[in-house]
């Protein structure tokens, strides 16, 4: 109902026109706006990527490595990170809980998994 009255997503009291929403009186002005609209990015990313990426089977394979890597970049960082954490960098210097430490270091095995 919200599409065919053409109403924006969750504003339903605005109505999307042929200029999205940019308040322009005359048609000359419409014209004059959309013809700023066509920059080379618009034209870019609205016309050649998507023919290029979901026009041809050779784009969506581009797509699928490209995010296969990145994946694999992703799982191999996530390998390398390393736990290196020590409760006595936030403990104060002449706190009692510093001998706790020291205690259970001693006799305990300390933080040792």
């Amino acid at each position: 109902v919200r599409q065919q009255q053409s109403r924006a997503d969750m504003l339903c009291c605005i109505k999307v026109g042929d200029h999205t929403g940019v308040c322009l009186g005359s048609d000359e002005e419409k014209a004059q706006w959309k013809e700023s609209q066509r920059g080379l990015q618009n034209r870019v990313i609205g016309i050649y990527l998507p023919r290029v990426m979901l026009g041809s089977n050779i784009g969506k394979a581009v797509v699928l490595v490209v995010s296969a890597v990145f994946l694999a970049l992703g799982i191999y960082g996530c390998t390398k990170v390393e736990m290196n954490y020590n409760n006595e960098w936030f403990i104060a210097s002449g706190s009692p809980f510093r001998d706790v430490m020291r205690v259970r270091d001693t006799y305990f095995g300390g933080n040792e998994l």
